[in-house]
């Protein structure tokens, strides 16, 4: 189920402030998001420019049945 807009709004405010404070205080920092999408990736790529942060995508090639696994597990009924 996806998020409400505003509880959306309030957490990405929430992490975006939390990487400022790291990047700023010289932190290495790890996203552990899919970044799926290339407007995604050039938004944090675009917010991270004016700290100097250069981001490195990292890609996990991962099969299908392999992604949706613990999904499926996650909507049997107990």
């Amino acid at each position: 189920m996806p998020l409400p807009e505003d509880v959306y709004r309030d957490i990405e405010h929430a992490l975006r402030g939390r990487l400022t404070e790291l990047v700023q205080a010289g932190s290495d920092v790890v996203l552990d998001f899919s970044f799926w999408s290339r407007r995604m990736r050039d938004e944090y790529r675009e917010f991270l420019r004016p700290f100097g942060v250069v981001p490195e995508t990292v890609y996990l090639a991962t099969d299908r049945a392999t992604r949706l696994h613990p999904r499926h597990h996650a909507l049997q009924p107990l």
